[in-house]
């Protein structure tokens, strides 16, 4: 295999093929270094990035606008009948866990419930349960960053509503 790292001898009167040389071979110690933090170069080419435009699309394609509005404004059409209301994204203050991409992300992924006041069922019988932001363990650590980057994205958004 040829690794294109053999040097040869410069023509007399050419200095840039030293400096040539050492760009060849700091690229390719470069690539195996990326390959070995990587666990192998098909590894670092499976492994996307979080984006806040594919966040965007998550926010569609899981009905968060229906709770948090298209905006983030916690004007979706479905906020009106919960408690506690959605978030309005504008407000740094109401994230409950922080204002970052992890601390966003872990929302996403473990929800934000509360216990609700006991209600009567059907049968009379006391009926707990939970109210509140629902968990999405369907998604990837990579989709709830992505998500949590457009969240953030719609904050900034709202300064020139």
């Amino acid at each position: 295999m040829d690794s294109g790292l053999a040097l040869r001898p410069a023509p007399s009167g050419s200095a840039g093929s030293v400096e040539a040389a050492i760009v060849r071979v700091t690229s390719w110690t470069s690539r195996i270094l990326v390959a070995a933090a990587c666990g192998g170069a098909a590894a670092c080419q499976q492994t996307p990035l979080p984006t806040a435009r594919e966040g965007r699309v998550l926010y569609g394609d899981n009905g968060c606008a229906s709770c948090h509005g298209e905006k983030g404004y916690g004007d979706g059409t479905v906020a009106a009948t919960l408690e506690p209301k959605p978030r309005d994204f504008r407000d740094v203050n109401a994230f409950k866990n922080g204002f970052e991409v992890q601390a966003i992300a872990t929302t996403i992924a473990e929800g934000l419930l509360q216990h609700a006041a006991p209600a009567t069922g059907a049968t009379g019988a006391p009926v707990h349960h939970q109210q509140g932001m629902p968990k999405f363990p369907h998604l990837s650590d990579v989709e709830r960053q992505s998500l949590a980057l457009y969240v953030m994205s719609l904050r900034s958004q709202s300064t020139t509503r």
